[in-house]
């Protein structure tokens, strides 16, 4: 299944699946198969995660278990596997605040986003190319004080822009020249006003 068939995105509440995302292994197979929406063996994960082909085949056997991957046929020699995303992203629902599952996905979440900057951090530390002072921040924090309707517009308007670039994401040609981006959302009603 092409990109364009997939699904926008599959929607998780399993507490047993949130538990399988919380592992660093999965979570960069899952980055990777939803980030390029194209079709790996085990073996080419395994390369992209850092890990041996018998370790990323568990862990994308557990992955599809929970609904996340599925197996798909291509040609080949027959002796490889192949997997791909379910849909174009995935959206975490039904959190038990009781649960160890949400805490150690969000804590996973969380780590590999910190890895992410400290090592954007180091690299323009290095890097004070003419490109210098035209750079993104690496982190944009702030707390809004908003009337309750600017804050739904604010809230609709974020998750439309995200909604339309995962869509542009899922429709790149295959071998086209990208750039790849990692972007991490949480917007939180601050609730001790």
């Amino acid at each position: 299944m092409n990109a364009e068939e997939m699904p926008r995105y599959v929607t998780i509440e399993d507490i047993h699946a949130i538990r399988a995302m919380a592992h660093e292994v999965r979570m960069a197979a899952l980055d990777e198969l939803y980030a390029t929406h194209r079709v790996y063996t085990g073996t080419e994960l395994a390369g992209v995660c850092g890990v041996s082909a018998s370790s990323m085949s568990y862990h994308l056997r557990e992955l599809e278990k929970h609904g996340f991957v599925r197996r798909v046929q291509q040609e080949g020699d027959g002796r490889s596997t192949y997997w791909q995303a379910v849909a174009g992203t995935i959206r975490v629902a039904g959190f038990d605040p009781q649960a160890q599952s949400e805490n150690a996905l969000v804590t996973a979440h969380i780590e590999a986003m910190r890895q992410r900057v400290a090592a954007e951090v180091r690299r323009r530390a290095q890097d004070r190319g003419p490109q210098h002072s035209k750079r993104y921040p690496v982190i944009s924090s702030s707390l809004l004080t908003l009337s309750e309707a600017q804050a739904e517009d604010f809230k609709q308007r974020l998750y439309a822009l995200i909604e339309e670039f995962t869509l542009l994401s899922m429709q790149s040609p295959e071998g086209s020249e990208v750039e790849r981006l990692h972007y991490f959302v949480s917007v939180i009603d601050d609730r001790r006003a």
